[in-house]
């Protein structure tokens, strides 16, 4: 098993592929593209999607400085997330599963450690304020890699504008006597840049991360957790 870009168990073998002429779904808003070289630094030409999306994100946030618009967000958080002395302000509910009652006192230990790292009890009011405005949150679950059987020791908000998520499709042939391609998803992964894809407000000029002084970070998939609205689109992700 996998965890986190890291192998900790004997690998187990990978499931085998359906072949289909359709592309798998694209239900997360990733940037599909074909596989590229590189290990430790990545070039991609991410100026068309990967930038939109950011700035979209940064139209939303100037969206939320309208004063009514500020009132109707602050009405919608306060419906969502109940602030109390005495109870949790999320819980877990396992209780209509099939599995035992040891399992489902450590599944609920696991998400009360979760709201800990968090602190949600006394963030959560703004936690979901951030992923109801920008559509979106992104965490980069950080484990202690000398001994990743210990867990999550942090989890660290990345700004959405600054990380994108890869999928590498490759074609392969259907058949000598069939015409068409099967596209399969080689690897995914995330592309992280410091700078951003989003517009530079200060001078106005755009970031293209074909630049040369723009390298993006891979980042193995495990090691991002990815909570996004589950709507996209043009004007949405």
């Amino acid at each position: 098993m996998r965890i986190f870009g890291l192998q900790i168990t004997k690998a187990e073998n990978e499931k085998e592929e359906i072949r289909s002429f359709a592309p798998p779904p694209n239900e997360d808003g990733a940037i599909e593209i074909a596989p590229i070289g590189g290990v430790y630094g990545t070039y991609l030409d991410l100026s068309g999607q990967a930038k939109d999306e950011a700035e979209i994100v940064t139209r939303y946030r100037s969206m939320e400085r309208d004063a009514t618009v500020r009132r109707a967000i602050e009405d919608i958080v306060n419906e969502a997330i109940v602030v109390s002395e005495t109870e949790k302000p999320v819980k877990i509910d396992v209780s209509s599963t099939q599995l035992s009652v040891s399992l489902r006192k450590r599944i609920e230990d696991e998400f009360d450690g979760i709201l800990k790292l968090l602190d949600f009890s006394n963030k959560g009011y703004d936690i979901f304020q951030r992923w109801y405005v920008d559509g979106r949150l992104k965490y980069h679950a950080m484990i202690d890699e000398k001994s990743p059987e210990k867990g999550i020791k942090e989890l660290r908000y990345i700004d959405p504008r600054k990380i994108r998520r890869i999928r590498e499709i490759v074609k392969k042939k259907l058949g000598d006597n069939v015409d068409g391609f099967e596209k399969l998803i080689k690897q995914e992964y995330y592309i992280y840049s410091e700078k951003g894809f989003a517009k530079n407000v200060k001078n106005g000029q755009s970031f293209d991360p074909t630049d040369n002084d723009i390298k993006g970070i891979r980042i193995a998939k495990d090691s991002i957790v990815d909570v996004n609205s589950g709507l996209f689109g043009q004007y949405l992700c």
